[in-house]
């Protein structure tokens, strides 16, 4: 099976599958017309959902760049070093999410709909944006959220 680049569920954790899953099964279960567009988009969904998950279900079909894949086609070093290279590319993909969420979320409680401007000011250089060293590093975090108490105390 040949890795299909625009699944967007391609790299979602189970939480995150779990979570699609149950909102399609209740977009599904909704019973009103539908365009052909959204007939179309409603199946484009349910397909690539079934291949991520059919992929779990059985890694023997698992898709191109994957480690089971790799080791299959002996592409892969030893079992343990290329499910820990995968493990932590992922880890810190989802490190990279959880840092932004986290700091959205707090700027979106301080700031509301300032929160954008804050997090992406028009001016200074880009990697100084709070965005940027906010999803850097657990200090870059840190100190982004420190800011944000700062702004919160001082606007009561």
């Amino acid at each position: 099976m040949q890795r299909d680049e625009r699944n967007p569920y391609r790299d979602a954790t189970l939480g995150q599958l779990a979570r699609a899953c149950t909102k399609l099964a209740g977009e599904l279960e909704v019973r009103r017309p539908r365009s052909p567009s959204e007939r179309a988009s409603l199946a484009a969904e349910a397909r690539y959902l079934l291949i991520v998950l059919g992929n779990m279900i059985d890694p023997k079909e698992a898709a191109q760049g994957e480690p089971e894949h790799a080791l299959r086609m002996g592409e892969g070093r030893a079992l343990a070093e290329t499910f820990m290279a995968w493990q932590m590319k992922r880890l810190a993909e989802e490190t990279h999410m959880l840092r932004r969420a986290t700091l959205t979320r707090a700027a979106t409680l301080v700031l509301g709909v300032e929160a954008w401007r804050w997090l992406n000011p028009d001016s200074g250089m880009l990697g100084s944006r709070p965005c940027y060293r906010g999803v850097a590093s657990d200090e870059g975090l840190r100190m982004c959220l420190e800011e944000l108490e700062t702004l919160k105390e001082s606007h009561g």
